[in-house]
């Protein structure tokens, strides 16, 4: 990628020819866009609007809604625990000098809400331009642009117009405290997908490609597994739909890549880290309250690709496996059923929103790709149980109460404890606060 900024097989299952969606027939809406409008937490008035209209709003809602995840931070979060539709305010700390922004507010809140034009709002996705900004020349942190931007210009229009449609709500954001990283500008956008192991150009958009799935086929981190060329012209359609969700629209890689992006300076700075390519490692805390709620104190994110212990390979040979876990949380390790932790715990609720079709291509997409071997192939480690007393761990571990985690249970290697916990004396022992693994996962 260049001058970017880095902020933070075989095809299993049932074919492809089963499980593709049609294209829309004339005068009739896409299955993802009569599944955003379903899925919408408001009622869309679509009276006097044009076919276009509704499909242009009911993919908005579906982007949103499921794979997009947009609530998740610009949600206003009350310490009653209600919660208020995108009009944002969450907080995210970006340095250790106080360094912090702030989720905006999303609805169309004359005074406090989002005001740019349809043009502004694209290239804001696709250059990080941060509006807000005093000089309009800062860039965003936090927010995952650099997997936005290479969203088509249909499916962009698409979530602004939804966007236009949701109830303002008023809610003045405070000011972002960006320090010397407000010196970062935002990125050019160009006609080459040019941060992964190929550069690629972008196709022409097509409203034929209503998958976008021939722009999936350019936005891929990785080169084209051997795979890919076995696969027939539905099936490569459907790989191409996968990619689009997983690169682009999900911005899958912001978590279960780490490091996300090559943090160096050099010519490289802000490319994606290919050699460990969705195998996972990065470690997330989970907040108070949710802690004791979830009993997890410290998760890391799966190795997905890995060839030895990419989840893909060991616990997702079969579509439905991966389907409930991707949508219902539901997973099986080492024979013992548990839900997915914190964040994907949380996120599945609205991947569950998704359309089957569209699930099931991100299932082929992965399973598809060539396995990450290795150094890049990470031994990543459950979550680390949370506990208050003794009684909230089992019999042959003690519960450390400085970090709330339960510790002591057998071990000959740190793969069997919990997240960043070491295997000490052939027991898992809390991590030291000076560990690495806590800042940066493995």
């Amino acid at each position: 990628m260049g001058a970017a900024i880095a902020l933070s097989g075989l095809l299993l299952g049932a074919t492809a020819c089963d499980d593709d969606e049609e294209p829309p027939e004339e005068g009739q809406l896409s299955e993802q866009a009569q599944k955003g409008l379903e899925i919408a937490p408001f009622t869309i008035d679509t009276n006097g609007l044009s076919l276009a209209e509704k499909e242009a709003l009911g993919r908005g809602s579906y982007v949103v809604n499921s794979i997009g995840s947009c609530m998740d931070c610009h949600n206003t979060n009350a310490p009653d625990g209600s919660s208020k539709y995108l009009s944002g305010g969450t907080s995210f700390a970006i340095g250790a000098s106080g360094e912090i922004v702030y989720a905006r507010n999303l609805t169309p809140d004359s005074a406090t809400g989002m005001k740019l034009t349809e043009a502004e709002f694209i290239e804001l996705m696709r250059t990080g331009k941060d509006y807000k900004s005093d000089n309009a020349e800062e860039v965003l942190f936090v927010m995952p642009w650099l997997y936005y931007r290479w969203m088509t210009t249909e499916d962009l229009k698409a979530v602004y117009a939804y966007l236009k449609k949701i109830p303002a709500i008023s809610n003045p954001i405070p000011d972002d405290i960006k320090g010397a990283a407000g010196a970062m500008r935002p990125v050019p956008f160009t006609g080459s997908y040019n941060e992964g192991a190929v550069t690629r150009t972008l196709p022409a958009e097509s409203s034929a490609d209503t998958l976008a799935s021939n722009r999936g086929l350019a936005v891929q981190p990785l080169a084209d597994p051997a795979a890919l060329a076995t696969l027939s012209a539905n099936e490569k359609t459907q790989y191409g739909r996968g990619s689009y969700l997983v690169n682009a629209v999900g911005s899958c890689n912001d978590c279960h890549t780490n490091p996300s992006r090559n943090f160096a300076p050099g010519p490289d700075f802000g490319d994606v880290t290919t050699s460990v390519f969705m195998s996972g490692g990065a470690v997330y805390s989970v907040p108070p309250g949710l802690n004791a709620l979830t009993k997890v104190t410290r998760s890391m994110s799966a190795n997905l690709l890995g060839a030895q212990h990419g989840a893909m390979a060991k616990r997702y040979q079969a579509y439905e496996d991966f389907n409930k876990a991707f949508t219902k949380g539901d997973v099986v390790v080492d024979g013992v059923a548990r839900k997915l932790a914190f964040p994907m715990g949380l996120t599945v609720a609205n991947f569950v929103k998704m359309t089957d079709s569209d699930v099931r291509a991100i299932y082929v997409y992965l399973k598809n790709q060539a396995p990450i071997q290795g150094a890049g192939d990470k031994a990543t480690q459950q979550p680390a149980r949370y506990c208050a007393s003794q009684t909230d761990c089992g019999a042959s571990e003690t519960c450390n109460t400085a970090t709330n985690e339960c510790v002591g249970g057998a071990c000959t290697a740190d793969v069997q404890c919990g997240a960043c916990q070491v295997c000490t004396d052939s027991k898992c022992a809390a991590p030291e606060a000076s560990s690495a693994c806590l800042r940066t996962g493995i």
